[in-house]
């Protein structure tokens, strides 16, 4: 039966993902070189499916960081607020950076803010963890009202602000390019949700040092492209056994959690994205100090 539920996803990965980056008229010849990597990211998602249904869920997400990325290690944890409605907002550097987030916050109320695919959708445990993205900007005012309902209820929400794939810091530079580009949904949830506590955290390291500088990708011009590549690459490359040398340590640095009415006296929903964003800036500085910060041209800004 476990044998079945793999081949199932395993074939859902190949055409949602592979599809997505080389197109779906390669799906076969995917499907015969990556077979074994698409098995184990899948027996990697079914472990995450079955632990999640545990009083401590956020354990079995850090183990399945851990195997994703080669490790994960995560700073000042302590400064997550164990109980209390907690709005948590990261940067999108890809790999398996939400299934890291979530395993950052020890609280089992915790729920994610994710795009609807068909990879997720077919996993009811995981599925339940999930608030998922309308598949048209009609469907915002959807998401938002169920943002704002569940932190009403005391619950736990994480948010990747931008949306989209956004720089390393730890290999990429200009990370703080895209957050004029963040989501203003942050200040619209918070002003209906004041009781709520905003926690910044900075997720690096995804990117392993051989992946990122390998062969042809190392050429590339378009650095979200060759981040895209990067990514898979690696995982298909430590998969096959080929040495630590593909291995990276996902790190995630948790900021100081901040009450909404320290960001807005008066709630004020502009004032609250600036402040937020302004509170993540700062750790993005304090965390990797040789950053450039804004680049003159980042092409992560841009859609792929």
């Amino acid at each position: 039966m476990m044998n079945q539920k793999i081949d199932q996803l395993s074939e859902v990965v190949l055409r949602e993902i592979g599809g997505r980056m080389v197109g779906k008229r390669l799906v076969p010849l995917l499907r015969l070189l990556f077979s074994r990597q698409a098995r184990e990211f899948s027996r990697l998602l079914l472990a995450l499916e079955d632990g999640l249904d545990c009083p401590q869920p956020w354990l079995t997400a850090r183990a399945t960081a851990s195997a994703l990325s080669g490790g994960l290690e995560i700073r000042a944890q302590e400064r997550v607020p164990a109980e209390g409605p907690l709005l948590a907002l990261a940067n999108h550097p890809g790999m398996a950076d939400a299934i890291a987030a979530f395993g950052c916050l020890p609280r089992a109320d915790t729920l994610v803010v994710a795009g609807r695919t068909p990879i997720l959708t077919g996993l009811p445990n995981i599925s339940r963890r999930l608030i998922y993205l309308p598949e048209n900007k009609a469907g915002g005012r959807v998401v938002l009202r169920a943002m704002v309902d569940w932190l009403r209820k005391g619950g736990a929400v994480f948010y990747f602000p931008y949306g989209l794939l956004e720089p390393d810091p730890a290999r990429v530079p200009g990370a703080a390019n895209t957050l004029q580009a963040w989501s203003g949904s942050i200040g619209a949830v918070l002003s209906r949700a004041p009781e709520t506590k905003l926690l910044p955290m900075l997720i690096s390291g995804v990117l392993s040092k051989r992946a990122w500088e390998s062969g042809l990708l190392s050429l590339m011009v378009k650095t979200k492209r060759r981040h895209q590549l990067a990514m898979i690459w690696q995982f298909i490359r430590r998969v096959g056994a080929h040495g630590r040398d593909w291995d990276s340590v996902m790190r995630v640095d948790i900021g100081q959690s901040l009450p909404a009415r320290s960001l807005s006296a008066r709630l004020d929903p502009a004032e609250i994205n600036a402040a937020a964003r302004a509170a993540f800036g700062g750790l993005l500085t304090d965390t990797f100090p040789e950053d450039p910060g804004m680049l003159p041209v980042c092409d992560y800004v841009t859609p792929a």
